[in-house]
């Protein structure tokens, strides 16, 4: 897995979801930076991901490791 598209319906995230996915670099997100900051995301959510960029509506946003919200 290397991309994902994730609704801006999402509202939130438990550990692990993306869990050995190592080769996931990019998330669209159809919604907006802030609506990405919002979702409610458990402190591990993007463990095992070394990289990844979500891609908004109005911007990116970038993670290194497990990134706590």
């Amino acid at each position: 897995l290397e991309k994902i598209s994730i609704p801006s319906t999402v509202t939130q995230f438990d550990n692990n979801i993306f869990f050995e996915c190592e080769n996931l670099y990019q998330i669209e997100y159809q919604g907006t930076k802030q609506q990405w900051m919002d979702i409610d995301k458990s402190p591990r959510w993007n463990q095992g991901m070394p990289y990844s960029k979500i891609v908004c509506l109005d911007g990116t946003i970038e993670y290194l490791e497990v990134h706590r919200n």
